[in-house]
């Protein structure tokens, strides 16, 4: 009776065990979907570098295309104002789930894909390109995991999705930002691009990183010339200069004036001096 009673008692156990185990492995793999879900849910944001004369085609008449991007993708999509006129560059951006930007780019591409149509047909070109690129601006810590150990990733992306993937060997000028490029169809670009959100959403870049975005509308200062007149003064100038600055609103541009005053034309010379490049002036 009591051996009987004993089995009976360790058979129970086992049950109550492989009950607990069971459980466990279910509440586990529930919360392991549900983060995983979680993750997907998550908001992202992504900075694209766009050219100038590509903003009137992505926003349309009365921001009509860029209002259906927004309806039909649910992504946030917004072109960054320029402080400068004649830039050459624009900086958009895009909020949402990795699915949502994907889908947002693809539409962005045919809205490019028309625009780039529209300036061949003016030029008389006999042939309308098929393919697109789109450039997203990645911080230089983070291509890592678009890039993937000896190239793994990107060789990956590009061979199922059939897009070009590159990206830029060196940060953008005073930044800490390089360029992904992908060119494509827009569903190629698309697949890309998911591939590659996917990857910049698991590998975020660590707490405390250094992070200095490209500035819109800085285009025209990397390129600009000066024209002094000869009866400008050495303060209004200075004036000048620092006014320009106050409207960069980018910590990582600074300006540097100096003044020397020129025998030869019997009046000051300004030498302004930036962190990517040097401008003169002579009056």
């Amino acid at each position: 009776m009591d051996d009987g009673y004993d089995d009976g008692r360790e058979e129970e156990t086992h049950r109550e065990r492989a009950g607990d185990r069971e459980h466990r492995s279910d509440r586990d793999t529930g919360k392991k979907s549900s983060d995983k879900e979680s993750k997907e849910e998550a908001t992202q944001e992504i900075r694209t570098l766009i050219d100038n004369h590509q903003v009137g085609g992505i926003i349309g008449k009365g921001g009509s295309n860029v209002k259906k991007v927004r309806d039909e993708t649910g992504a946030f999509v917004s072109i960054l104002k320029a402080e400068f006129r004649n830039v050459q560059e624009r900086i958009m951006v895009l909020k949402g789930t990795s699915t949502q930007i994907a889908k947002g780019c693809r539409l962005l591409a045919d809205l490019l894909m028309d625009v780039a149509h529209q300036k061949e047909k003016k030029e008389n070109s006999d042939s309308l390109s098929d393919t697109i690129a789109i450039r997203f601006l990645v911080h230089h810590s983070a291509v890592g995991a678009v890039i993937g150990k000896a190239g793994a990733v990107i060789k990956e992306t590009q061979s199922d999705s059939g897009a070009r993937v590159q990206v830029s060997n060196e940060p953008l000028p005073q930044s800490t930002e390089k360029t992904v490029t992908i060119t494509g169809t827009p569903a190629q670009i698309e697949h890309a691009a998911l591939r590659i959100l996917t990857q910049l959403r698991d590998n975020p870049i660590r707490s405390g990183t250094k992070v200095v975005p490209v500035c819109s509308g800085s285009t025209p200062l990397r390129s600009a010339s000066f024209l002094c007149s000869s009866t400008l003064r050495t303060t209004s100038f200075i004036s000048l200069g620092f006014s320009l600055c106050s409207h960069l609103h980018c910590s990582s541009f600074q300006l540097f004036s100096t003044t020397q005053y020129s025998k030869d034309c019997n009046s000051y010379r300004m030498r302004w001096l930036c962190n990517w490049e040097r401008w003169k002036c002579h009056p």
